[in-house]
């Protein structure tokens, strides 16, 4: 015997719904008319709303990740009511999201090559809204030696993925592995995608261009023809140029916490609770004569963040390296990396805290911290060496990195564009500075542009 499907009840249901009773009635004796012998249920409004429960329930399992669960309730609820079917849009939402479960699986026990097949199998993993799938995927690549793989990646992301701040992970992430060639392709596909971002691009581009230590290719502030350099009684006093060292303990320095361990280990002398109760009261002295000694790689990561927070840069520089050869896990290696970048960059050993940025997966703050450092050094070292247009062009770079300059940099970019040739450019840095604050060095400063 034939019976009416969902669709041929679909008129039925909604005259009922809207408790049009006439024409529910027209409509019933329609459908019993087409389908002979097919009796209706005694109320198919209660029968949509149980069906409109479970669906409710099982969309929300799927969201919850209760996916499982999910299944059987979908099995269950066929088995009753043999009318119904999971809508496609379901049955498509949990697909995928199995798909994501097994894709982290896959990675978290790193089996690349399970990824990689997921991946290619599931093409809606990799969509803008999970590009976290894309990233980790960029990295299986890079892990198993297909740096040119995962630039394929990161080219797909940029290619519809317009987003800024997707673009501008993207960017970063692509940077370890790309040639200047490369990056500078990367920079075209992403303006290409989104021309109304084309000026943010650029400077992401130049950027990450003065981070390797390359001239800005878009940078117009830093592009000076025929410069000159003026003479030092017209610059200023030697005393307006920054220490070889800035003094950070000017500008209220926090102490930089190590992220919190899962064992608690006793190497030393002293327990992990102990160690880390002196760190969290600032106590530097004593975390450090307390893992004084210690073997494990937990207490040495403790011990790295007590010697840099001590300004013992040397010290902090040996615990790290120790802690990241035995790591406990991943985020131990790549935190115990950002620890002898910045003992590094108390050092002022620029290049190798660079070289070791460029392979390490930083978190998003991690990196804007080093390449701040790194920037601000270059910057310094280049107007030292009196190469003011690259001196210019690290301060413009640290300035879109982090949406600020500190005052004696400025000072010093100001000078910079005096010694370039520039002196409208320098006396509008001046007097800005000057009016935010009068100091002997502003006034110094305007009197070398009158």
């Amino acid at each position: 015997m034939a019976v009416p499907s969902d669709d041929d009840l679909r008129a039925l249901r909604f005259y009922q719904a809207q408790g049009q009773e006439a024409a529910a009635e027209l409509e019933l004796r329609r459908l019993q008319r087409e389908f002979p012998g097919w009796a209706p249920p005694e109320d198919i409004a209660a029968q949509d709303r149980e069906r409109a429960q479970t669906e409710d329930e099982i969309y929300r399992m799927i969201a919850t990740g209760e996916l499982d669960a999910a299944r059987r309730l979908i099995a269950q609820r066929q088995a009753q009511d043999r009318d119904w079917f999971p809508e496609p849009d379901m049955m498509r939402l949990l697909e995928l999201a199995e798909a994501q479960r097994e894709l982290d699986a896959a990675f978290s026990e790193d089996r690349l090559s399970d990824a990689i097949a997921i991946a290619r199998i599931t093409p809606d993993l990799l969509t803008c809204q999970r590009i976290n799938n894309a990233w980790r995927l960029a990295d299986a690549y890079q892990a198993t030696g297909e740096a040119d793989r995962a630039l394929s990646i990161y080219k797909g992301v940029l290619a519809k993925c317009t987003a800024l701040d997707q673009v501008t992970a993207t960017m970063e992430k692509a940077d370890a592995l790309a040639s200047p060639e490369q990056l500078g392709d990367l920079t075209m596909l992403a303006i290409a995608q989104a021309p109304t971002q084309t000026e943010a691009l650029q400077r992401l581009e130049d950027r990450l261009r003065a981070g390797r230590g390359l001239e800005p290719r878009w940078s117009a502030r830093s592009a000076f023809a025929g410069a000159v350099t003026v003479t030092a009684a017209q610059a200023g006093p030697d005393q307006i140029r920054p220490r070889a060292r800035p003094d950070k303990d000017a500008q209220a320095r926090p102490a930089v916490a190590a992220p919190a361990q899962s064992q608690p280990v006793v190497q030393g002398g002293a327990g992990m609770s102990r160690v880390r109760a002196l760190a969290q009261v600032g106590n530097w002295r004593g975390c450090l004569a307390a893992t004084s000694g210690a073997s494990s790689s937990a207490l040495l990561f403790e011990r790295g963040w007590c010697a840099y927070n001590a300004k013992r840069p040397m010290e902090a520089l040996d615990a790290f390296s120790r802690a990241e050869k035995r790591p406990t896990n991943n985020t131990m290696r790549r935190d115990a990396r950002f620890g002898m970048m910045l003992a590094y960059l108390d050092m002022q050993m620029t290049e190798n805290a660079a070289a070791l940025a460029a392979r390490t997966e930083l978190t998003r703050d991690q990196r804007i911290q080093v390449e701040s450092g790194i920037l601000d050094q270059r910057g310094v070292r280049a107007y030292q060496r009196g190469d003011f247009r690259s001196a210019i062009g690290y301060f413009d770079a640290l300035e879109d990195l982090t949406g600020k300059i500190r005052r004696d940099l400025a000072l010093l970019k100001g000078y910079a564009y005096l010694n370039s040739g520039k002196r409208a450019k320098a006396r509008e840095i001046f007097l800005r500075l000057n009016n935010e604050l009068v100091t002997p060095e502003t006034r110094n400063a305007l009197r070398a542009v009158r």
